[in-house]
Parts: C-alpha cells; structure tokens; sequence
C-alpha cells in the first residue's frame, strides 16, 4: 500500500532537485506582511518577518532532499499542507473514489497548522501565510473533487485549539504569562528533597501538567510524596487547582451532562488513561503557556489546558447546494462519525458521540 506514496515522492523530489522549492512567500500576503512584529519570547528574539529566521538553517545541495532538517523546516512551512492534498487527490482519482455504487471514506490529516502554531504561535504573519495556502490548496483539492468524482460532503473540523504565544496575547489585553516547566519541575524537586529527606528526585516529566511519582514501591512513601507536592504545587501563583490520579478517575461526568459544564477535573477525566496519565495532574491558571524557548527552532506555544481556547474546535459540514446555517450549540467530534454513518448508510459505530439531527433527518432516534 506504500507504492502510491513512493511514486509521489520520487516525482516530487525529482522537481525539486531541478528547482529547489521555496519554503515561505518571499513575498507573504499584505494582510500577513501588516503582523510582522519583532517579539522576544521567552529567552528567543524574533523578527516576525515571514519567511521566519528558523525557516533559514535549510542548506540546499543535490541531496537536500533526503537532509532530515530540510524535512523538519518543511513540516514547519506551508508548502506541506499542500502538499499533501495534491498526495490526496491522486489517490482519490487513482481509486476512482466517488465513482462506484458504494459510498468511500477519505480522512485527510493536515498538520502544518498545529507545526506552525507551535514553533510561531497562532497570532503572527508566520500562521497568516498558512492560512492563506491552505485556503488555496483546500480550493484545489476541491476543484479535482468537483471533476473527476461524484457528489461529495466535507467534514473539517480539528482536534484542539490553541493560544497564541503568551507575550503576544498579553499585548492584546489577556492575563497571559509564561512557566518555565523545567525550572518548576526541578523546584518541586528540591522542595521534596528537603522536606522528605531524600537524596533523590522523586517527581519526573517534563510537563508539570501530568507529573509522576518515580519510587521504590512503597504505598505509604508514594502517598508522603503526593501530599507534599499537591500541597506545594497547591500554593504556586500560576496553579489553578491541583488533582490526584485517583481524583481525576473518580471525576466521571453525569450521563447527559453538557460538556459546558463540566468542573475542571472533569475535563480532566475526559482525556484521563490509567495507563498514562500522570499521578498528579496540574491546572494552570488560564492563558498560562508552558515552556521557556531559548533558541531558534525552539516551539513559543502549547496546547492540552483544560480551558476553552484549546478545548472549543469549529466542525463544518458542506455539500453542494446546502443552505448555509450557524449553529451555536456545544457538539463534540465523536458526533461527526455516528452522522457520517447515518447519512452514509452503515452501521453506527462503538463511539460515544451522536448522530447530529441539525446535520442529517437520518439519525435514528
């Protein structure tokens, strides 16, 4: 199942050796050229100029190619996007997908959003310039739709939000700050060291948001520990509140309950796995962002808090010929699979979600 993929490849890397490609506009839209902005975040000074001074390390040479910076910066540019919907379309078309008797399925995973708003945040020309490719390549892709398949419906929708690097939207008038999630790993650390006693460092993991308790086993001790980071992590002035795993799998929501409002810890308990998620699970304060970047490269914005920039996602359904209608209240995207199967045809599946009447009259009651 490969092949289609080789072959893809091996015709785009064969262009590109003739004419190596350009990551970034040279010449970026008006609208994104209006956010350039120079910003120092974190310990990282950038210029804000589109292309990006971390787009700028990709050496070129007959095997750029097969450089793995060169395919680290093109993850992180808005040519990938593209990309991939071109890889898309020439499957669709090469497995006459839309043409038969039965209804086909295509799941298409666009990621340079999330790479892009990690490493420059979502508020500059760096995610101007996305949003203006991908809107471009989304026309396109839709365009070879249009001519070579039957009638077809579109289902965009994301898995998270995100907020923007935090000294760029304290500028716009948040309660925005950065924690610097080593530093706080290491001080809870050496609180621990001195209270218990110990010659060690009993907390490990690099996101102080899930946190793990790493002991001989001792069930006495591991609850000694716990208590003296929650009541230390408890006390911090950027933490909201402060869980136990064991509070988190006891946080179930009511059956029925609107996911508006749901308490925090039962945000919590939605992405909660026993398996692994941390034996301390932290709620930073909104509009907190973790993480200290220090040199280029290095990601200015996070997602995972419990808070609704990074829970709330637009779901879009479109077909031709649809009657265009806003529909303000809360779904989740485990319903965009119980509405493909009724109006498609199938068996629903095993999933929580729900078939969406406000999409479909096919939903069985």
């Amino acid at each position: 199942m490969t092949a289609p993929a080789e072959a893809f490849d091996k015709a785009l890397f064969a262009k590109w050796r003739a004419t190596p490609p350009a990551l970034w506009p040279t010449a970026p839209p008006a609208d994104c050229q209006a956010l350039a902005a120079s910003h120092t975040f974190g310990k990282l000074a950038v210029s804000g100029h589109v292309p990006p001074e971390a787009s700028l390390t990709v050496e070129g040479g007959p095997d750029f190619v097969t450089n793995p910076d060169f395919h680290n910066q093109l993850r992180f540019s808005p040519i990938f996007d593209p990309l991939t919907l071109d890889f898309a379309a020439d499957v669709a078309a090469a497995r006459g997908l839309g043409r038969g008797p039965a209804t086909d399925l295509l799941a298409v995973s666009l990621s340079s959003t999330d790479f892009i708003g990690h490493r420059y945040g979502n508020g500059g020309g760096e995610m101007c310039a996305q949003m203006h490719a991908l809107d471009a390549a989304l026309g396109d892709f839709f365009a070879r739709l249009d001519a070579s398949s039957g009638p077809y419906l579109v289902v965009l929708t994301a898995d998270h939000g995100a907020l923007d690097a935090a000294e760029r939207a304290a500028e716009k008038g948040l309660a925005a700050q950065r924690i610097d999630a080593a530093a706080m790993v290491t001080a809870l650390n050496r609180h621990l060291e001195k209270v218990l006693d110990i010659p060690y460092e009993p907390i490990v993991g690099d996101d102080p948001t899930q946190l793990f308790i790493n002991i001989p086993p001792d069930p006495a001790f591991h609850a000694k520990v716990s208590d003296a980071a929650v009541a230390w992590l408890k006390i911090q002035p950027l933490v909201a509140q402060v869980f136990t795993a064991d509070e988190i799998a006891a946080a179930a929501p009511a059956p029925g309950k609107s996911v508006e409002a749901l308490s925090l810890a039962e945000r919590f308990h939605e992405s909660y796995d026993p398996d692994r998620s941390g034996d301390i699970i932290v709620a930073f304060k909104e509009y907190s962002t973790l993480g200290l970047p220090r040199a280029v490269g290095d990601n200015v914005a996070g997602h995972g808090s419990p808070w609704d920039y990074d829970r709330r996602v637009p779901i879009l359904f479109w077909w031709s010929g649809m009657t265009p209608l806003a529909r303000p209240e809360p779904i989740e995207t485990v319903d965009i699979a119980p509405t493909l199967a009724a109006i498609t045809g199938v068996p629903t599946p095993e999933v929580d979600g729900r078939c969406l009447s406000a999409v479909t009259a096919a939903c069985v009651p």
